[in-house]
């Protein structure tokens, strides 16, 4: 098996070795989820370096897996890496999963600004193309409903003419 001991008492966190399987896919979850946290999208740069501990256990309404994580970006604060406690919670009844840490690894500020920056700019591109898609929607419906018109006023001018000839 790959779980090791059991720890101290009954119900404590089964140790996994940290190259197994569900440990690995548990650890990608976490960070997948935790890239998708940060506003300026700076947490996008986070990396998972390695995973220096996993366990797990089954709660009340959650199988939990305990890990603790190497997490590296150009862009930290203070190193090129950090650890991290974290727990990857999955429904016991429907498979759900969540995370929780311990606390979010801390961002240079000129970097964040940096991110934020990029993010308004891409932003803006995407709203002037769509605001283009409209313009240009809007012109073809316009251009549609001018031929439309004119069709029916060369329709109306047949019918009057027909109206208007002898032999009626």
């Amino acid at each position: 098996s790959s779980q090791g001991d059991r720890g101290e008492g009954p119900g404590a966190p089964a140790r996994l070795e940290v190259t197994h399987p569900h440990v690995a896919e548990s650890a990608a979850f976490a960070l997948s989820e935790l890239r998708l946290l940060s506003e300026s999208g700076i947490y996008e740069t986070l990396s998972l370096d390695k995973i220096h501990y996993a366990a797990n256990q089954v709660g009340a309404f959650h199988n939990n897996t305990y890990l603790t994580l190497e997490l590296s970006s150009p862009h930290l604060l203070h190193a090129t890496s950090s650890l991290h406690d974290v727990i990857v919670m999955a429904d016991l009844e429907d498979g759900v999963r969540s995370f929780a840490i311990d606390e979010f690894p801390v961002m240079d500020g000129d970097a964040i600004e940096q991110f934020w920056i990029r993010k308004v700019m891409e932003t803006k591109r995407e709203r002037e193309a769509l605001f283009r898609q409209l313009e240009e929607e809007a012109e073809a419906y316009e251009a549609q409903l001018g031929k439309m018109a004119a069709q029916r006023s060369v329709s109306a001018l047949g019918e009057l003419h027909a109206e208007a000839a002898p032999g009626r």
